[in-house]
């Protein structure tokens, strides 16, 4: 967490949209070494005075013709925090050290209600390494998760370096070996073939129950339980044609001819259908008139 002005942020990221900062200008001005009181400043116009060496210049414009610096270099060294003699040139650029950048000594960070002067702070308190602590944060995950005291968002993926790469792919060496892999999330070890594999072709690392789990929530916002609940209701039976659906003994495994049917306007979750029922109700275009037209078209054919 993060404390700036009386609010509280959860991410780097949220300090910066609610800013109105681009992320990576506020990640810039943080790695110059600013604090993030500073970092939130608006950037400078290039209308604004600016002192280097003991004179006066009416803009930052007239600074950078004054020293034969282009206009939106000069902006760009002080909106990352350099001092006006570094930005025109007449001063050493500021040292930094790639591997430590200076923010690492003056983020305040809360982890757990506790609040830490520093990211370094933070790192030593924890025993986790400092830059990898930092590097997580600039992403966009919160101290806890950063710290693997919380779980990662399902967008992120930990490790994308060379040497993540190879551990990678020495586990999945094992796993074809041993034909298994462990479920992300509910930890249970199964053969491959439990596995189901993507459009590219890879095996997914949650294994099918799980995975079915996930699809339920990320594309109808329905729990497994709001799943079964809706199942028995219609008693596992198509809620239009009352035709028995394929759903196989752990109620949530089901085949591709059973349908979670939604509006598309709502998002609503109506019912469990069978394929031809969804797929009706999709050409159909959700309309009570058309499907009262193909009565009427039924019954004076019949």
């Amino acid at each position: 967490m993060y404390s700036v002005e009386s609010r509280t942020f959860a991410t780097l990221k949220e300090i910066g949209a609610f800013y109105k900062i681009p992320y990576t200008t506020f990640l810039h001005r943080i790695d110059a070494g600013r604090s993030i009181e500073d970092s939130i400043g608006p950037a400078p116009l290039r209308s604004e005075k600016v002192t280097a060496e003991g004179k006066t210049h009416k803009s930052v414009a007239h600074a950078a013709r004054f020293y034969g610096i282009p206009i939106g270099t000069v902006r760009q060294r002080l909106l990352r925090g350099w001092t006006a003699e570094q930005s025109l040139g007449l001063a050493a650029k500021p040292r930094q050290s790639r591997r430590s950048p200076t923010a690492v000594t003056n983020i305040k960070v809360t982890v757990k209600g506790k609040e830490y002067s520093s990211v370094s702070e933070v790192a030593r308190a924890f025993g986790f390494p400092r830059q990898k602590f930092y590097n997580r944060l600039k992403k966009g995950l919160t101290p806890e998760q950063a710290l693997e005291i919380e779980p990662f968002p399902d967008w992120f993926t930990p490790g994308t370096g060379k040497h993540a790469t190879t551990r990678r792919r020495n586990l999945l060496n094992q796993e074809i070996k041993k034909n298994e892999r462990q479920c992300r999330d509910c930890k249970k070890i199964g053969s491959l073939e439990d596995f189901h594999r993507s459009s590219s072709g890879k095996r997914y690392t949650r294994c099918s129950t799980c995975t079915a789990k996930y699809f339920l929530r990320y594309r109808y916002g329905i729990t497994f339980q709001n799943f079964v609940d809706k199942l028995y209701a219609q008693d596992k039976k198509c809620a239009i044609c009352k035709v028995d659906l394929e759903i196989k003994p752990d109620d949530i495994s089901r085949t591709k001819n059973v349908a979670v049917d939604h509006c598309h306007a709502s998002g609503k979750v109506r019912g469990i259908l069978c394929k031809n029922c969804n797929l009706g109700l999709g050409f159909f275009f959700d309309s009570e008139s058309n499907f009262l037209n193909a009565i009427e078209y039924l019954r004076f054919y019949s």
